[in-house]
């Protein structure tokens, strides 16, 4: 909330250009965004770990779930540098899922894996049929967790740099929620 405070305040005091209340406004809902996401994790992990997440099922295209969310971070890997680059079999089997969570899942994977992958790097996602199952896999340049922190992944608020200095935000609860939230619409992943 800081940063929509701040700039709220910088915009009220005096006359700027366009300019400068373009890029005011677009911090402003950009961390608007931002804290309206983390309201909604907050929600799903609550509804989730007591067991009263509704999941509204119906029949989905994979692909078409991982297109929309490859357009939704597009704008982020620009930013960033990052090349997002797909290899997408076509046709899919259609499955029956939570669209909605399944979408959040492929955001949580997206979003991490650019935040991880340092600019001019590389994000790239697949779908494929092995053996009658859909498997989608995403793949980055970016650094790479040492082995020991692996069990501890979907551990509550937990990140591998927990120091105050660390490079990368967050509350380490992502892999916690995109874990629930698959668990909540498959039947194993990996």
């Amino acid at each position: 909330m800081t940063p929509v405070l701040g700039w709220t305040k910088i915009v009220r005091q005096s006359d700027y250009d366009r300019a400068t209340v373009a890029q005011a406004l677009d911090v402003i809902e950009r961390n608007v965004n931002l804290q309206a996401q983390l309201i909604d994790d907050l929600l799903d992990l609550s509804l989730i770990t007591s067991g009263k997440l509704v999941l509204h099922k119906e029949v989905v295209d994979a692909n078409e779930i991982i297109k929309a969310a490859l357009q939704t971070v597009q704008r982020m890997a620009e930013v960033r540098k990052i090349r997002l680059q797909t290899q997408l079999a076509e046709p899919l089997p259609l499955l029956e899922a939570d669209q909605v969570r399944l979408q959040q899942v492929m955001w949580n994977l997206l979003i991490n894996a650019i935040k991880f992958t340092e600019p001019g790097g590389a994000v790239y996602v697949s779908s494929l049929v092995n053996n009658g199952n859909i498997e989608i896999v995403v793949k980055d340049t970016g650094l790479c967790m040492a082995q020991e922190f692996l069990p501890f992944i979907f551990n509550r608020f937990w990140q591998a740099d927990s120091s105050i200095s660390r490079r990368h935000t967050g509350l380490g609860w992502g892999c916690r929620l995109l874990n629930l939230w698959w668990r909540c619409t498959a039947e194993r992943s990996r």
